[in-house]
């Protein structure tokens, strides 16, 4: 069983941590994903649980709720050594931290699974004009980078966005703290602090246009590259997920590439 166990530590790597990962994120399994989650710095989890880069309703961005359960392909991956912080050192002459970034390319099929980009008042449950839907799928990339990831979308009917407890055990509601209601000072600004279902969106003539309607006309997300930070507390420990960001991402409007870039 000691052979195993150092076998499997020696066959370990970023790139294989970060497969595996995504596989746990594909299946949907809130427990098994979550497991993923740690640093080589302090073991401690997110204050409202690693389970809140999961789920919409914490307003953690970047956030990973759009791929759980989802089916999506990856390209091309790439990894490289970065320094460690130097609170990852324990002194401990042998165990050595690691830390990596790996590059994950994901890619979607519209025909299977190609998440929606909502405009942001929209993805926070505001009623829009038609007019201010047609102004923003013309310019889909203008302040994209405004809580991005919580706006990728798996459909626009209510409950689309519903956080669905079943598959966390229970030895994992300790990474599941979410984030409660906040009061917030200014409340011209208090729309914008939990993600809701989409909002609706009102034609000339007064009436709603329909969720399938609207699903036409929204672009999708084409492509992005998961960059993972991935790292080890030393050479016999496993590798853990520290963070991640989302980086060149591709939007699909009507089946015109628009490359995003963050013009911050």
């Amino acid at each position: 069983m000691l052979q195993s166990w150092f076998t499997n530590v020696q066959q370990a790597s970023p790139s294989k941590e970060a497969l595996s990962f995504l596989s746990d994120i594909q299946s949907g399994n809130l427990s098994k994903t979550v497991r993923h989650f740690g640093t080589n710095v302090c073991h401690c989890p997110k204050k409202k649980g690693w389970g809140a880069y999961l789920a919409y309703q914490t307003d953690e961005e970047p956030n990973l709720a759009f791929l759980l359960g989802h089916p999506f392909a990856i390209g091309e991956i790439n990894t490289k050594q970065v320094p460690s912080p130097p609170q990852a050192s324990h002194g401990i002459p042998w165990e050595h931290p690691e830390d990596y970034i790996v590059n994950v390319q994901l890619k979607f099929d519209k025909n299977k699974y190609s998440p929606l980009f909502l405009p942001l008042p929209m993805s926070y449950g505001k009623t829009m004009t038609w007019q201010e839907v047609e102004n923003f799928v013309q310019n889909p990339a203008a302040d994209y980078w405004k809580s991005f990831s919580l706006r990728l979308r798996s459909g626009l009917d209510k409950d689309a966005i519903k956080f669905d407890p079943s598959t966390i055990d229970p030895y994992a509601p300790a990474e599941f703290k979410f984030v409660t209601p906040q009061k917030i000072a200014n409340k011209d600004l208090s729309w914008y602090i939990t993600p809701k279902d989409a909002g609706a969106v009102v034609l000339p003539d007064g009436s709603k246009i329909t969720t399938v309607k609207l699903a036409q006309v929204l672009p999708r997300l084409s492509s992005t590259t998961l960059q993972l930070k991935i790292v080890r507390l030393g050479n016999l420990q496993p590798w853990t997920v520290a963070g991640f960001e989302l980086v060149n991402s591709t939007l699909d409007k009507n089946s015109k590439l628009i490359n995003l870039t963050d013009q911050r």
